[in-house]
């Protein structure tokens, strides 16, 4: 049932909202890195940086962690 609420929300509207904010503050650090690590870099390089950070959320064989943010802020990272 898709207009059923979540659990802690609600309404299915305001879980919505939460996933919304939650999506726009990921791409807004996403888009401060790829800026802060290759901003002189050109296309290339912020899309390289933009890559990596991609990579270790969707692909299995890394574990940094399970949201951009925890992959971000992961101890020992190059960022």
């Amino acid at each position: 049932v898709y207009n059923k609420p979540a659990e802690g929300y609600a309404s299915y509207d305001a879980l919505l909202q939460a996933r919304a904010e939650e999506a726009a503050a990921s791409m807004d650090l996403i888009m401060r890195l790829v800026v802060a690590e290759a901003g002189n870099q050109g296309y290339d390089g912020m899309r390289a940086v933009a890559q990596v950070i991609y990579d270790r959320r969707y692909n299995s064989t890394y574990d940094f962690g399970e949201t951009f943010e925890e992959i971000i802020y992961a101890d020992g990272q190059i960022f």
